[in-house]
């Protein structure tokens, strides 16, 4: 490891615990108790932004070429992919095109194509809070901003680690996808059966993390996609040797 990389990553390792860590576990508070206001969201949004040019620091001091922003933000959406989340998907390039509207008021209509063009425009007021719960809503999209990007965000860098190489894994997407249904219940442990049967049986809806009752996903607009609850069902889940675990541990 050169010495660029490892102050890189000390620099990233202070930033990550002092102030990413705080700001992350405060956006799930808010999120889940319906307490988020907009200058909250707006100041979270640019935490988590502030952390990618970290990650750019990185990814540049490790590489024979330069390494884009715009790279980076895609290596991540596509390795912390959710299978069947309706916008889930591009939750880090959106962070940092909320954090570049805030910052210039207006995206420069040249720089800023392709994403004016996929959004509408967007400025300060794409973000809008409503008792609690703040919405981003643009010309061609209306959502919960709050569960479907930042709460996401925060299963992915809420964590803490001594090693630093850990950041690179994380960089690198070595995690894979989002856990979405409990990992805590071992599927090879026939004492969990019950228990893995109702988290199967009551799935939480992949976008916004709530259940069926509490999803409004179908009132939002992504594009020319309308929302919908997308139950986060496992699908290595076996409903018929669950049941025999569950019919034996009864005995």
């Amino acid at each position: 490891m050169s010495g660029k990389l490892e102050q890189c990553l000390n620099d990233y390792y202070e930033y990550h615990h002092s102030i990413l860590l705080p700001t992350l576990r405060d956006i799930s508070n808010k999120v889940e108790e319906n307490t988020l206001k907009l200058h909250q969201a707006i100041g979270f949004n640019m935490v988590i932004a502030h952390a990618l040019d970290y990650m750019l620091a990185i990814e540049n001091a490790r590489s024979d070429e330069p390494v884009s922003r715009k790279s980076i933000m895609q290596k991540l959406d596509h390795s912390y992919k959710v299978e069947g989340g309706k916008f889930i998907n591009n939750k880090f390039q959106l962070i940092d095109a909320v954090n570049n509207s805030m910052k210039h008021i207006n995206l420069h209509p040249g720089r800023y194509k392709k994403l004016i063009e996929e959004y509408g425009n967007m400025s300060f007021r794409l973000l809008i809070e409503e008792s609690g719960i703040v919405y981003m809503k643009t010309e061609h999209y209306q959502f919960d901003y709050g569960r479907i990007v930042l709460r996401s965000i925060c299963k992915i860098l809420n964590f803490s680690y001594d090693d630093h190489e850990i950041i690179l894994g994380t960089i690198d997407g070595e995690d894979g996808c989002i856990e979405v249904y409990d990992p805590s219940l071992d599927p090879t442990d026939p004492s969990t059966a019950i228990d893995r049967m109702i988290e199967y049986c009551n799935p939480t809806c992949i976008d916004c993390d709530e259940g069926e009752e509490e999803c409004t996903c179908e009132e939002y607009v992504y594009g020319n996609t309308a929302g919908e609850f997308s139950p986060d069902f496992d699908s290595e889940f076996d409903v018929n040797s669950t049941m025999s675990e569950i019919g034996s541990s009864w005995k």
